[in-house]
Parts: C-alpha cells; structure tokens; sequence
C-alpha cells in the first residue's frame, strides 16, 4: 500500500467559511482555543519575527486543526520588559508584528472565517512610564 502523503500547511486546501461568529452568549463551552504569541508565529515579512500578515495568512491552517478561536497574547506597543504585558499604549500595535491596519486585516479576515480572537490583557499590569 503506498504511503499517504501528509497534509502540510501548503498542501491543505482552503477550508470552506464557517457561519459567521453563532454561539449565543455560551459559546466558549464547546470553542477550541488556540493560544498565540504574535511574534513567534508565523514571520510574512521575513524580519525572523511573527506577524499579523503572517496570521491571516495561516488561519485557514488553524480552521484545519479545528480551532474556532485564536487568543492573542499582548501584542501592543510595549518596552517587553514584562514579556509584553507592560503596555505602554492600548490603542495600537507593536511596529514588530505589524501595523493597527495589518491587525484590523487579520481580524476581518477572522470573523470572515467565523473565527473569534481574543486578546489577553492584564490591566493591574502597565508601562513604568505610565505610572
């Protein structure tokens, strides 16, 4: 019997578009959530770091493993003395991982594909600077 080739990111067809975001208020119970690090996923621009060309590009592979959400870890501007929890600035994007338009792409992208992302944030947590 020949061996089956194995399904790669580049081998997978594109999945077919979810409905958008159903669930209803309990539709955590039964999501499959993909925890990321921006930067350490996946690298578009070839600068060695993730980012979030390099999300939308890889979320029809996430639909493929089955996930229904993507959870975010920081990914604001940050000095990263804290692992990116001390933000300096909630209202934008770390120039490492993109642009506010890279990610407002990546999340249409998303929803498009009936995927939820959420962000985690720690609001105890905060730049020095903003002290």
């Amino acid at each position: 019997m020949p061996a089956r080739k194995r399904k790669t990111p580049e081998t997978v067809p594109p999945a077919a578009p979810r409905p958008a975001l159903a669930g209803g208020p309990h539709w955590y119970k039964d999501a499959v959530i993909y925890e990321l690090r921006v930067r350490s996923f996946f690298d578009a621009n070839g600068d060695g770091l993730g980012d979030f060309q390099g999300l939308a590009q890889k979320l029809d592979y996430l639909l493929d493993l089955g996930v229904t959400a993507v959870w975010l870890l920081p990914f604001y501007p940050s000095p990263l003395r804290d692992d990116g929890y001390d933000i300096s600035d909630y209202t934008d994007v770390h120039a490492e991982v993109g642009t506010l338009a890279d990610f407002k792409h990546f999340l249409a992208e998303a929803h498009r594909r009936g995927l939820r992302a959420l962000r985690s944030e720690r609001s105890e947590f905060g730049n020095a600077r903003r002290r």
